[in-house]
């Protein structure tokens, strides 16, 4: 016997909204970024112009599927931007930081160091 399931709705991703512009952003900063493995995503892209999912996680020292939802979070935020293709016959995911992403990275930054 078989069951027909409804599809789920599909989301739409709100863009981040960067510090300064609304009250409560510096909470989701905070709750966006404040995560170590998030923080440290956003630290090694800070450095690179873009960095390769396979870098990513052998930097990070983490499981694909941790990669992967971390990495989604912050795309979806706006933060990171996401490049699929291939290298050759192998796929190849690219990530960076958005220009936006870069303003509020360094915002948090900050914002940390005053604390």
């Amino acid at each position: 016997m078989s069951q027909a399931f409804a599809p789920l709705p599909e989301t739409t991703a709100r863009p981040f909204v960067a510090p300064g512009r609304t009250e409560g952003t510096n909470e989701a900063l905070t709750r966006l970024l404040g995560q170590p493995i998030r923080f440290g995503i956003l630290r090694a892209l800070s450095t690179h112009e873009s960095l390769s999912f396979s870098d990513l996680k052998r930097l990070m020292k983490i499981t694909d599927g941790n990669l992967s939802m971390h990495a989604r979070k912050l795309e979806d935020a706006q933060i990171v931007s996401c490049t699929k293709g291939f290298r050759g016959r192998f796929p190849r995911t690219e990530y960076r930081l958005t220009p936006e992403g870069r303003r509020s990275f360094e915002a948090f930054v900050a914002s940390r160091q005053q604390e």
